[in-house]
């Protein structure tokens, strides 16, 4: 009986060993070192995947539009670096293509012959999106058929996985794996897009929705923020694997005519970082231009401190003075609110006044809510000062787009 049992044990470790892949040791000598390869220098590696994030609606892929547009053409991206021209693969658009995709796109200036929307054609003529990791050699095919692919968008990536609970890091890693794996046998750059998680105070590296192997897998990570102060949209590197931390840019979205998607207009480079920007990051997307305790929301409420230190002001009077000092009104405003200033109405007509709210019989500062008068808001709307003739508000010009080349964006039928 011994020997038949030998013999099946021989043969099912046989059997296992044949299965397993073999060892291979390659010394680093036979490998011959070679330079990244980027879609865009120092933001969009190629071959590889790409986050961009940030929070909903703050205007994620109006900005891959524009990359995407920029790419059809052949034109250079923002800060000057050169556009290796080409195809444009979208993969599982949230929004309908004919009455959002293409639009934006006509708004980008894109080469709509150049961006083609990749999806499942069911036996029935339906459509439906591909799903990752199930539809990666689908997503291959898709590429095949372009003349020269350049970029894959992704959209929005946690809504593409299937079979993998997001949270989970080994599964999120397991999900991605195949997808990055075609991006380096292509040299396709991937981006895709992920929202915020909801705590705002944590590394920007890993801010977004989910797993952290997320982060960890890209090789790069842009975040969009809002910068309050200004109206400014920011473009922020978060993480870069293969290059130097790129600079922060600035944009705008500029109207393109009555009912029609907006475009980007650049404006050039922002000091702060995307570790800056996430510190002050709250979970509407916004971010003062304060970094740390210096800046302007810190210098604002000293100044708003010493200044009603001296006694109540009303609020028309302060205006004057904090524009004398530089200081918006915006950023004014939550000033007042971070030092619980009381505000009241007296006079007639009646005129709003603020003051610092009093302190108790035992030394404690009453709350904004303990001493505030209900004759007036708790928040100001700064945004309409302009009509009252207090403040002259900032405006941005209207820039409408050329028409944009006629074609029509290809469906792969798969």
């Amino acid at each position: 009986m011994s020997a038949p049992v030998s013999s099946a044990v021989a043969l099912a470790n046989e059997r296992a060993e044949r299965s397993l892949p073999a060892v291979e040791v390659t010394p680093f000598s036979s490998i011959e070192a070679r330079p990244v390869d980027w879609l865009w220098r120092h933001r969009i590696p190629a071959g590889t995947l790409t986050l961009i994030e940030g929070a909903p609606g703050i205007g994620k892929s109006t900005v891959i539009f524009d990359l995407a547009a920029r790419v059809s053409r052949g034109q250079a991206f923002p800060d000057g670096a050169p556009t290796p021209g080409g195809d444009v693969l979208v993969v599982g658009p949230e929004d309908a293509a004919a009455t959002v995709l293409r639009p934006r796109l006509d708004a980008a200036g894109a080469d709509v012959t150049r961006v083609h929307l990749v999806e499942l054609r069911a036996p029935d003529g339906g459509s439906e999106p591909l799903l990752l990791p199930r539809d990666v050699e689908r997503l291959r095919e898709a590429i095949e058929h372009c003349e020269a692919p350049r970029l894959i968008y992704l959209d929005a990536l946690n809504d593409l996985l299937t079979g993998a609970r997001i949270n989970d890091d080994g599964e999120v890693r397991s999900a991605l794996r195949p997808l990055v794996r075609l991006a380096e046998d292509t040299g396709v750059a991937v981006v895709a897009t992920r929202h915020f998680g909801k705590s705002g105070n944590r590394h920007a590296g890993m801010a977004g929705l989910g797993s952290v192997a997320f982060g960890a897998v890209a090789r790069s990570i842009l975040q969009v923020y809002r910068d309050d102060d200004t109206g400014l949209l920011l473009l922020a590197g978060a993480k870069s694997n293969l290059g130097p931390p790129p600079a922060t840019l600035a944009f705008s979205l500029v109207s393109t005519g009555e009912d029609s998607p907006p475009r980007i207009e650049w404006h050039g480079v922002d000091e702060r970082s995307a570790h800056d920007l996430q510190r002050a990051y709250r979970d509407d997307g916004t971010a003062g231009a304060e970094s740390g305790t210096a800046g302007a929301l810190a210098e604002a409420t000293d100044w708003l401190s010493d200044v009603l230190a001296n006694g109540p002001i009303s609020k028309k009077e302060l205006l004057r003075l904090a524009r004398d000092e530089g200081i918006k009104p915006a950023t004014l405003g939550r000033a007042r609110d971070r030092l619980e200033v009381m505000v009241t109405r007296s006079g007639f007509p009646s005129a709003s006044v603020w003051q610092l709210s009093p302190v108790d019989s035992a030394g404690v500062q009453l709350t904004q809510a303990d001493s505030r008068s209900e004759t007036e808001p708790t928040g100001v709307n700064w945004t309409n000062l302009e009509s009252t003739g207090q403040l002259a508000a900032p405006e941005l010009s209207l820039v409408a787009e050329p028409a944009a080349p006629a074609g029509e964006p290809w469906s792969a039928v798969i």
